[in-house]
């Protein structure tokens, strides 16, 4: 237990207080009931945001003028991480709904707001410069490039730029498990609500003809490839509450039923990329989950239902496709990623020191497929930075190892490994199209900590 006098002598010594410990939350756990609302109410926000840019513009603005002012008036930033992962749930919506905003609003909406926060709060208490060391491995990649390019440096390394700020203040950083439910249910929100607008797009279409590849008719009319990825997102956080939910057993069914219409959802893309990610995330959080009793039976609880989801829906869901859905996911076509990856590949061959770039990757796409953005962040770090991608990546790899292989509560290391897993692989197939993965690999670095009283 800490006094109020060994905080200050903590203080004194240079030593930054846990949020968990220092001071008592301002949002308190939120009841049933208030989670419920939040979801429901932004499943009509979702849709004017996609019908309405004006709409989208604002809310966008809104959001993170909404973020500015907690940082000026909180004295712990709890919402400014609520911000930030509601940032996260948004940014999909923002795109499809044309909002007037640069297209990496949100990363570095998210980057704005916690190198604010690193500025007022004190930050964890231990802190760790891995991140420094793998955005600054990236950095000179730029001399590189043919001429210097504000907009491409900006838009290539904003992914990176993101992951390193994240997890900066994240790293060791104590959290309330109330608090990372609250954060939680703030993502899933409007995550819930691109969900209602893709189904809402569904029912009113007059006819959609289902084909083996990516369909926007069936992703709210936006990117399949994102729009999976955010739905499997949505169906992995609102699948983790449900397995960290003790107290409230119909709060736990509620999230288990979101968490099977936003992963139906996600199939119903076409997008195989999300989807897949999304499920080996959920396994490797089986995996580690079985050996403690106490996490066995949560995680057999989110198992049985999403057994029930495959056993009773997967047959509808599949019927209403005619058959295509199941043959487009047995499928073991990459779509033309092997391509891009071999002609990263022939990119790093040919400039192995500082490699090609940011962002000049796609040029050497041309010469086996055709000119397009990375899809493999892993083989993007080696075109674009040459060994010292290679570095960079290998930090990474480090970092996920260490978490994997940590001795923490077995909660603890659910945690990590889950929302670790689900960023390692997007990346592999997504690049960071999404704030998204860099938001999720640094938050995995805070402790969970037990609510006081």
């Amino acid at each position: 237990m800490i006094t109020k006098a060994s905080s200050l002598a903590l203080q004194d010594k240079g030593f930054s207080l846990s949020l968990s410990h220092a001071r008592k939350p301002i949002v308190q756990r939120m009841t049933r009931t208030t989670i419920m609302w939040i979801i429901i109410l932004h499943l009509p926000i979702a849709y004017l945001i996609r019908q309405f840019t004006v709409f989208a513009t604002a809310h966008a603005l809104l959001t993170l003028a909404l973020g500015l002012y907690w940082i000026l008036k909180d004295r712990i930033p709890e919402r400014v991480m609520y911000t930030c992962a509601y940032i996260v749930g948004s940014e999909t919506l923002w795109r499809a709904g044309k909002a007037a905003v640069f297209w990496e609003y949100g990363k570095y909406s998210i980057c704005l707001l916690l190198l604010l926060a690193m500025m007022k709060y004190k930050t964890a208490r231990r802190l760790s410069f891995w991140p420094l060391l793998y955005f600054l491995l990236l950095v000179p990649s730029i001399l590189a490039l043919p001429e210097f390019d504000r907009d491409g440096i900006s838009f290539n390394l904003s992914g990176p730029l993101t992951l390193a700020i994240t997890a900066f203040f994240f790293n060791q950083r104590d959290l309330r498990k109330s608090t990372l439910k609250n954060l939680l249910v703030f993502m899933i929100a409007p995550l819930a609500g691109l969900s209602f607008v893709a189904t809402f797009f569904i029912i009113q279409a007059d006819t959609i003809t289902f084909v083996q590849y990516s369909m926007k008719s069936t992703s709210a009319g936006f990117g399949p490839n994102q729009v999976a990825s955010a739905l499997g997102l949505g169906a992995l956080v609102a699948a983790y509450f449900a397995f960290i939910e003790t107290g409230d057993k119909r709060l736990r069914q509620y999230m288990s039923t979101i968490a099977v219409w936003l992963l139906a959802q996600s199939f119903l893309t076409f997008s195989r990329g999300g989807v897949w990610t999304t499920l080996g995330a959920l396994f490797v959080l089986f995996l580690f989950s079985l050996s403690k009793s106490v996490t066995r039976r949560r995680i057999l609880r989110v198992s049985v239902t999403l057994a029930a989801f495959f056993i009773l829906f997967w047959p509808i869901l599949n019927d209403f496709t005619g058959g295509v859905l199941e043959a487009r996911f047995l499928s073991t076509d990459p779509s033309k990623r092997d391509l891009i990856i071999k002609a990263d590949w022939n990119a790093f061959l040919e400039h192995p020191g500082l490699g090609v770039g940011p962002g000049q990757s796609s040029w050497y796409h041309r010469t086996i497929f055709r000119e397009s953005q990375p899809h493999t962040e892993y083989s993007r770090l080696l075109a674009e930075h040459g060994i010292l991608g290679l570095l960079s990546m290998a930090v990474l790899f480090h970092v996920s190892a260490t978490r994997f292989l940590s001795r923490s509560s077995p909660e603890q290391r659910g945690f990590k490994v889950v929302f670790t897993t689900w960023a390692v692989l997007f990346m592999a197939h997504a690049a960071m199209r999404l704030a998204a993965p860099a938001f999720l690999f640094g938050l995995s670095g805070v402790r969970i900590v037990e609510n006081e009283g």
